[in-house]
This record gives C-alpha cells, sequence and structure tokens, in this order.
C-alpha cells in the first residue's frame, strides 16, 4: 500500500518555478525517471525565469516549452508532455497551481510501423524457387502453413506424419501438439 502524503498548506509568499521543480524532482523516486523528466520542467523553468511564482503559469509558458519539440517525433514530443502534465498535477496535489497551465496541449498520434508481412506473390515466389534446395522450400512452406516453432518442425520424424489428412504428431519437450 503506498501512502500520499497531505500537501502542505499553500505558501502565502508563492513558491517560485524554481523551487517547485526541484522539489518536483526530488519528489520521483526513481533516478530514471528523475533523469527523464528533469530536461523538461528545468526548460520551464529557464522559460519563465526562477522567479517566476508557480501560481501564475499559463498556457502560453507551456506552450512556450513545447515549441523546443516541434520539430521531433511525435515520441518524443509526448514524452515531454508526460513530463510537463506530471509536474502540473504534483504542483496541483501540492497546491501551488489552481488551473491546468497544459489543458491545450494535445498528444500527438505516433507513427504506425505498418504492416511488416511478406507480400502473398513473395512467398510464392521464395516457395516455388527452384533456385533453393527443395528441403529449404519444404521447410518454408511448412512452417508458413502451420505456424509452428522451427524446432517442432525440425524434430518431425517421416512417421509423425500424416499425409491423409495433412497433419503431423510432434513431441517437443514433455507436451504433445498436432500440426494441422
Amino acid at each position: 500500500m503506498s501512502v500520499v502524503a497531505f500537501p502542505s498548506p499553500p505558501d502565502p509568499t508563492g513558491s517560485t518555478t524554481a523551487a517547485a521543480v526541484e522539489r518536483f524532482l526530488e519528489s520521483r523516486t526513481a533516478a530514471t525517471t528523475r533523469a527523464g523528466y528533469a530536461e523538461t520542467p528545468t526548460l520551464l523553468t529557464a522559460i519563465t525565469g526562477p522567479n517566476h511564482p508557480v501560481a501564475e503559469l499559463t498556457p502560453e509558458h507551456y506552450a512556450a516549452v513545447m515549441d523546443h519539440w516541434n520539430a521531433a517525433a511525435a515520441a518524443t514530443w509526448n514524452r515531454h508532455l508526460s513530463a510537463l502534465t506530471s509536474f502540473t498535477a504534483w504542483a496541483r496535489r501540492q497546491e501551488l497551481l489552481v488551473t491546468n497551465p497544459a489543458r491545450r496541449l494535445e498528444r500527438r498520434k505516433t507513427a504506425h510501423r505498418g504492416d511488416r508481412s511478406i507480400l502473398r506473390t513473395r512467398l510464392e515466389t521464395l516457395f516455388t524457387d527452384p533456385a533453393h534446395a527443395l528441403r529449404e522450400r519444404v521447410l518454408w512452406r511448412l512452417l508458413y502453413d502451420t505456424a509452428a516453432r522451427a524446432e517442432e518442425i525440425l524434430t518431425l520424424n517421416v512417421e509423425d506424419l500424416d499425409l491423409e489428412f495433412r497433419r503431423a504428431r510432434v513431441v517437443f519437450g514433455v507436451s504433445v501438439r498436432t500440426l494441422s
């Protein structure tokens, strides 16, 4: 069970951005998280100035921070936005911020790696190309058609094949599986 400390009462003199960022980074217990988050709120401090009151952070300040990564990949943009929103959530729990300056910023869609499958025509060429030995072509076809592991196929004996029903009995380790 985790324990969440009650926020300290609001500082009547006003907390500075630099002090809030320092306390925020100290509150990150994992060193890798702290290191990954450090760049973004530190840039926020540089943009606003170290003595800027945290309570007066605006969406324009956050937009200026994120402008720094406008040309970056979507994943990089999203990582820095996550650091800012994490800082914002922490500051709100500490009652340093009343509003959410990150409210106008949106995550970017990351690029999908796309379909990495091999075209059917390319596979047929591979399976029928006489430049490759028959043994390799049969192995490739069997692997493709059955979706079996290579170890399973390579441990097959002729006695394990059921040619009539196009299946095989595979004994691999302690398990028995039927390939069809």
